[in-house]
């Protein structure tokens, strides 16, 4: 099993040498290297610098959406009382460790943090991990299907928002509405994700640039969809790969 979990790091650590040599040769191109002066220009403007900040603020509070389903899960699955400040502590805490060295490693360090610190077992711990999982991979398909009705009609947002509030009222099963309440407190974090990032972009971009409503859900889209395949990929530091 180690020996398995060392091919995995050292995959996802290829792959993240490749994602930055691959964006240096691309900020290394003429139209790059004008980008970034302009970027650079950009951060002695006072008004981009408070912009810039209330975006972080922003993008700090949409954390409670991504903590948040842990908690949920830790809750109904532990009969003691869960303390919802200390999860998320231990959330954030233990995401520091999927930087340095690997995504995996957010994991182990909550499965460590939760024992020492917390008397949660580490059984209650990897299930709560699993439904996690599997709620925040399931919450890409449901931000791109909510974007994409936006796109299409509001209309369809409504009859999709319906459709999925009387799912939910129809299902008497406290986990099914767990389940629930966490792909959409996930959703509501890429969103919000996302939208920094469009906002962070439309800073940057030439004002000759104006993105239109495709644009916006392009975007929004390939930015989902980068982030799903960062979070799947082994060993990756934060998802980089």
């Amino acid at each position: 099993m180690i020996k398995n979990n060392k091919y995995l790091i050292l995959f996802g650590n290829a792959i993240s040498l490749l994602s930055i040599f691959y964006l240096l040769k691309t900020i290394l191109q003429t139209d790059s290297i004008d980008s970034l002066s302009e970027a650079v220009f950009l951060l002695k403007n006072p008004t981009f610098i408070f912009i810039i900040v209330v975006l972080m603020l922003l993008g700090t509070m949409s954390g409670i959406f991504l903590a948040t389903p842990l908690y949920l899960f830790l809750k109904h699955l532990n009969r003691k009382k869960i303390i919802y400040s200390k999860i998320l502590f231990l959330f954030f805490d233990s995401n520091l460790a999927k930087y340095i060295p690997g995504n995996i490693f957010h994991y182990v360090k909550r499965q460590t943090n939760a024992k020492l610190h917390f008397n949660i077992s580490h059984i209650q711990m990897a299930k709560a991990s699993l439904y996690e999982t599997i709620a925040f991979i399931s919450s890409f398909f449901l931000t791109l299907i909510i974007v994409l009705a936006l796109h299409v009609s509001l209309i369809y947002f409504i009859i999709l928002l319906t459709a999925l509030i009387a799912l939910i009222a129809l299902k008497d099963n406290p986990f099914f509405l767990l389940y629930s309440k966490s792909i959409y407190s996930f959703s509501i974090f890429h969103l919000i994700q996302s939208m920094i990032f469009i906002c962070i972009l439309s800073l940057i971009l030439p004002t000759s640039t104006n993105l239109n409503n495709n644009d916006i859900t392009i975007l929004i889209i390939v930015f989902t969809l980068s982030n799903l395949i960062g979070f799947v990929t082994p060993g990756s530091p934060g998802g980089i790969g």
